[in-house]
């Protein structure tokens, strides 16, 4: 069943980095960066992705500064922001599709892997989504995923 832990994440400071128009190459600035940071430092991170309840959460969300209690809300509004950053050029994981770039055919919301992000970093950031991706299919969470179809087969 696994375990949770808590997280802190200062979302200003993500959504600063964000309006600069800066990728995070790093895993540091993103919200999604912040909390591959904790998972980095922690033994037991992996072990939060383990849950399989429905609507379970890995973590206890903790928003510095906004006074937040974690039953649920901030936990999902925390994924939520953890894709966006994803499906944004904030992050180097993912690049849009060409159908998406070109605004022409099937998969014009979709993204997919980037080839370019070869660095050591990037791969564990590329580990870390799929911790997400595993934890959000057996927890059936409502994460809105724009992958092709050729991606999920």
């Amino acid at each position: 069943t696994g375990s949770s832990g808590d997280v802190t994440i200062q979302r200003g400071a993500a959504l600063r980095f964000r309006d600069e128009g800066k990728c995070d190459h790093t895993g540091e600035f993103t919200i999604f960066g912040q909390i591959f940071q904790q998972y980095q430092r922690s033994s037991d991170f992996k072990d939060y992705f383990k849950r399989n309840d429905v609507d379970a959460q890995a973590w206890n969300t903790r928003f510095a500064g906004e006074g937040s209690i974690d039953v649920g809300g901030p936990f999902r509004e925390c994924l939520s922001n953890m894709l966006e950053a994803l499906e944004s050029e904030s992050l180097p994981l993912l690049i849009k599709t060409v159908n998406n770039r070109n605004d022409h055919g099937l998969d014009r919301d979709c993204y997919t892997l980037n080839p370019a992000s070869t660095t050591p970093t990037h791969q564990e950031l590329f580990i870390f989504m799929g911790y997400l991706l595993g934890f959000a299919i057996r927890a059936k969470s409502p994460l809105n995923w724009h992958f092709p179809a050729y991606f999920w087969k």
